[in-house]
């Protein structure tokens, strides 16, 4: 399961950077793609995207079937079964969506995927209830370990999060599953990590308060940001749209922002990297701040996957 995780990310990944060329002519960093686009690509592209994503999305959702359609469900509460066709066509709507600039992250996509596969394997070799469980959470682990390039943090998050375990006889499988898909995307050329940043220095006494606050500032408005994106949910909810026109009317307004802005397309890692690299002015960093929390509020608001 932990190639399977790594092969199922590196195919992700692939397919996205194939659906950049064949929209832009270019694959890669999304923001520099943007920049690249005259002002009715930045609307045109990302509107498609939508279209295409809502009519994937929306042929998901018409399909009977008896398994769960998320993989903490499957893991959590359920009996570790996946559908793969549902499964498959959620994927692929998310691969519309960020591929084509949606303001958010791949990686939902890619466990999910890594799960799924791990769901058919279990299910093929008549595993039972608890193995089949245990097998998709390890392939979930495995998508976190690939995603992110953390294959400890993959292992812990699932059994927190998932799982809600610690033993030894969950904790290892995890860990196995993890660093075997950390080993795999290293081995295929595809281990970079997400950041490159400058060496760190020695923080002193004083910092410490600012370090605190951080902290602080961050479980203050983790909750209210997930309040922010349920809220855009209920507007997109409200005007009443079918699915696959709301979807095609979050990337019109998606691209309506990357006319102004082209720093918010994608996931957001190219402007934390130019943080990193680069001195930026406080208000430059709250414009992108607040046209970031907008483009996102869009993407998730009309029910874009990611």
């Amino acid at each position: 399961m932990g190639i399977v995780g790594a092969f199922s990310t590196i195919a992700f990944n692939e397919m996205v950077a194939w659906i950049q060329r064949l929209h832009s002519g270019a694959d890669g960093d999304m923001v520099a793609i943007a920049w690249e686009w005259s002002t009715w690509q930045s609307i045109l592209i990302p509107t498609i995207g939508g279209l295409v994503g809502g009519i994937l999305l929306f042929s998901g959702s018409k399909l009977r079937v008896d398994t769960n359609s998320d993989y903490m469900e499957a893991v959590a509460i359920g009996d570790g079964r996946l559908s793969l066709r549902q499964g498959l066509l959620r994927v692929a709507s998310s691969l519309g969506v960020v591929s084509t600039g949606g303001s958010l992250g791949r990686e939902g996509p890619i466990i999910h995927l890594a799960a799924m596969i791990a769901s058919f394997f279990g299910r093929l070799f008549l595993f039972d209830l608890n193995r089949l469980r245990l097998i998709v959470a390890c392939g979930a682990a495995a998508g976190v370990a690939a995603a992110y390039h953390a294959p400890i943090a993959g292992a812990l998050f699932i059994a927190e999060i998932v799982l809600g375990s610690m033993a030894m006889h969950v904790i290892g499988p995890l860990l196995l599953a993890s660093a075997t898909s950390f080993i795999t995307m290293h081995a295929m050329g595809f281990g970079e990590t997400l950041y490159h940043p400058p060496a760190m220095p020695f923080l002193e006494h004083k910092y410490w308060l600012v370090i605190i606050l951080i902290g602080a500032a961050a479980g203050i408005l983790a909750p209210l940001f997930l309040r922010y994106l349920a809220f855009c949910r209920r507007v997109f909810d409200a005007i009443g749209l079918h699915m696959i026109l709301k979807l095609t009317l979050g990337g019109f307004l998606l691209g309506c922002v990357l006319v102004y802005e082209p720093w918010v397309a994608g996931r957001g890692d190219t402007v934390i990297r130019s943080f990193f690299a680069n001195e930026w002015t406080w208000h430059a960093v709250l414009i992108v701040f607040l046209l970031k929390l907008l483009a996102t509020g869009i993407s998730v608001g009309s029910g874009a996957i990611g």
